[in-house]
């Protein structure tokens, strides 16, 4: 018996394109909503061909048809649970295939002997049916199919794909159905009067699917601006798509060479007051605009060192208004400063602007600035020195920048001035303050040292990192074996069963499924067998009306019982809850081999349902060394713009939860599970840890108890800045 693969995540690598956590997720909802609305397409279907077949063979007087037509029903009545069980596990896999794009195939003319074979007529009449099956689907379905083309493709993030890489597509559902039929041993000529007993009505069954299928990716805002009418024009070739209004992209602002642009925007703008008219000597006209810069007066330099030592070095855990003075704009208006050549004015008016726009930002705490402060005559005498300062972001001080401000992330408004990091930020600017004169590979030296720094004391940390994984993933895998367990068992639990058969299913058989999910897998032929049971058990409650069927149900009997049996010694089911349950099945059982109608249950009017909307639920989740705060939604969430962009976190990236008191704590994400996209956050400094899922912290977000924070440098940060205001003055 070939073993169901309900594989977890859908693995695209190596060959196939590359998807994000969020996008796995979705894929999953998507293959698990078809499948279990296929395999009840499939269950209406196969008892209509039922009744088809028993109908066709009252009506004919051949007595070899009517023996054919008869043994195909009987064979669909006994091995149906088996063929909806195989046919969800084909589809699945093809559902899979699909998405990894189109297989290789031979060059147009090239012969390959192994493919060449005697023509068996039988197939052939078989491939064919199966063609106009897949035309009658694709005639009937077409918009719904070209919508789920082009919602997989945004998913997998593939610009087009041909329809055979569509994995809704008609052909994944025909292969499917071909083997499934093959491998529940039905024959050629029984595969084909099915075939063409489907061709005249499929649609109705697997257009809904398709139409399902489209509303979920909608509800998570996958293209919901695609145009309801999706249909190709006439003309346009299968699999083409079709255009839609791209948003305008606005050029770069740091294309080309960055200081000219920034020296034009000075020149023209507002500051250019501030270099004296005829300040620039002979030699920095001769040097203007050429590439190059006449090299600073003796004067000049020896003002810009005064003036470095001269700035206070001591930290303090509170700035004043002193460590936060932007120093170059009095160095500007000093006599040294007024005497400048025209392009050293300009370097220092937007130097100056970059420390303003730092000084403003209210992402960066105080602390932090006043660190940062300290560079501000290093930073000018570099860019003085070397205008491929503003463009290079290699440069060595813009590479020490960016260090600085990763390591600041970790800090919200307060800062521990006795935190490691802060500490070795700070001896690298002293470092700086104290020693540097023209050689810029102090600060390469310092940022490799400060990298180094930070890496060694995640590392430290890396522990702690691992055990939180391994509870996350231990929680992951038991919330995953009930998601399995919920998904099979929802058709038999909706559909119109006695209700100590769903009693049964519900509790017992859930659990036996949860435990085979979690020890041996859902790939694993112990799965199998117990879906089949559970299937063979509501077929088998159904009334038989004919000899053959209670003849099939006689036989099926003791091994059920015996397969019942065993899963209830599995989970540990106690006798006198095992008795009950075999007693009332053995009235169930008795009525449909006399070929009666069950007694009647007593009715219970259900409750309406009422929606319900989201929550945060919490749990803990501790193994005796290290705890983590596990986040989820107590129901599922409509897709909106901020759920799209907690998608889009990576591994480094920081957020900042808010706490009751006004306060905040920041959180480093260190781990993405690759299996349901959950956030691992962790915070060096603290052992516990913060798991997330992702709709969980959307929705925190919109409450406003937690903010996504810019990883985007301090100094790139300011550049941008310093542009708009430039070019909007």
């Amino acid at each position: 018996m070939t073993a169901t693969t309900y594989n977890n995540v859908i693995n695209l690598q190596p060959a196939g394109p590359r998807v994000t956590g969020a996008a796995n997720r979705i894929l999953l909802e998507c293959r698990d909503l078809a499948s279990r609305r296929l395999r009840e397409a499939l269950r209406e279907m196969r008892q209509r061909a039922a009744e088809d077949l028993s109908r066709r063979a009252d009506e004919t007087t051949e007595a070899d048809e009517r023996r054919f037509l008869l043994g195909l029903k009987d064979s669909l009545t006994e091995r149906g649970s088996r063929l909806e069980n195989q046919f969800a596990a084909h589809w699945t896999r093809e559902f899979d295939a699909a998405l990894k794009g189109p297989q290789q195939h031979h060059a147009a003319g090239e012969i390959v002997l192994e493919e060449l074979q005697i023509v068996d007529f039988g197939e052939l009449d078989e491939d064919l049916a199966l063609k106009a099956l897949n035309s009658r689907i694709k005639d009937k379905c077409e918009t719904e199919l070209y919508a789920l083309g082009r919602r997989f493709n945004y998913l997998v993030s593939r610009e087009a794909a041909p329809e055979s890489a569509n994995p809704s597509s008609p052909e994944v559902f025909t292969r499917a159905l071909k083997d499934a039929l093959r491998d529940t041993e039905f024959d050629s000529q029984a595969r084909l009067e099915l075939f063409r007993f489907l061709e005249s009505g499929i649609d109705a069954d697997i257009g809904p699917v398709y139409q399902a299928l489209n509303a979920h990716l909608l509800q998570h805002g996958v293209l919901p601006n695609l145009r309801r009418d999706y249909g190709r024009a006439p003309g346009q070739p299968a699999g083409a798509a079709t255009s839609t209004p791209s948003e305008k992209v606005k050029p770069p602002k740091t294309a080309g060479d960055m200081f000219e642009m920034l020296q034009h925007l000075v020149a023209s703008g507002p500051l250019q007051a501030a270099a004296p008219q005829g300040a620039a000597g002979p030699l920095a006209a001769a040097f203007a605009g050429t590439g190059e810069r006449p090299p600073p007066l003796p004067q000049v330099w020896a003002s810009l060192e005064t003036l470095q030592h001269a700035i206070p070095v001591a930290f303090s855990p509170q700035p004043t208004a002193v460590d936060l003075a932007n120093v170059l704009h009095q160095f500007r208006a000093s006599d040294v400063g007024q005497g400048l050549g025209q392009l050293d004015a300009i370097t220092v008016d937007i130097v100056a602007m970059l420390f303003d726009m730092i000084f403003d930002d209210r992402e960066i705490a105080d602390p932090i600035k006043a660190l940062v402060g300290k560079l501000q005559i290093p930073v000018l005498k570099v860019a003085m020195l070397d205008r491929s300062f503003f463009s290079s972001k290699a440069h060595p001080t813009r590479h020490l920048l960016d260090v600085i401000s990763r390591a600041a992330l970790r800090w919200g408004r307060e800062v521990g001035h006795n935190d490691p990091v802060y500490r070795k930020i700070a001896e690298a600017i002293e470092r700086i303050h104290s020693d540097f004169k023209q050689d810029t590979n102090l600060f390469q030296s310092l940022a490799l040292e400060l990298e180094a720094f930070l890496k060694a004391h995640e590392d430290a940390s890396e522990s702690n990192l691992n055990r939180a994984a391994q509870l996350v993933v231990q929680r992951e895998q038991e919330e995953l074996a009930t998601l399995a367990a919920d998904s099979e068992l929802q058709f038999w639990l909706c559909s119109d069963l006695p209700m100590a058969v769903k009693d049964l299913l519900d509790h017992e058989w859930r659990a036996l499924l949860k435990k085979i999910h979690l020890t041996e897998g859902p790939e694993s032929e112990v799965w199998q067998n117990a879906l089949s049971t559970a299937g063979d058990l509501a077929d088998s409650v159904r009334t038989k009306h004919d000899g053959p069927g209670r003849q099939a149900l006689a036989r099926q009997l003791p091994v059920m019982i015996k397969q019942l049996t065993a899963g209830f010694d599995r989970v540990g089911v106690p006798a006198d809850r095992r008795h009950s349950l075999l007693d009332a099945l053995f009235s169930l059982h008795a009525a449909s081999l006399r070929g009666t109608e069950p007694p009647p249950e007593s009715q219970v009017t259900p409750e309406p349902e009422t929606q319900v909307e989201p929550e945060i639920a919490s749990q803990s989740l501790d193994d005796g060394e290290i705890k983590v705060h596990s986040i989820s939604v107590t129901a599922p969430m409509l897709a909106s713009p901020t759920l799209q962009d907690v998608s889009a976190l990576q591994r480094g990236d920081w957020v900042e939860y808010i706490q009751a008191d006004g306060s905040a704590i920041r959180y480093r994400l260190s781990w993405i599970s690759p299996q349901r996209g959950i956030f691992l956050f962790t915070n060096p400094e603290s052992p516990n840890a913060l798991a997330v899922s992702p709709e969980a912290m959307s929705l925190q977000i919109e409450r406003g108890e937690v903010r996504l924070l810019s990883s985007e440098p301090i100094f790139e940060r300011a550049l941008s800045r310093t542009i708009d205001v430039l070019q909007a003055a």
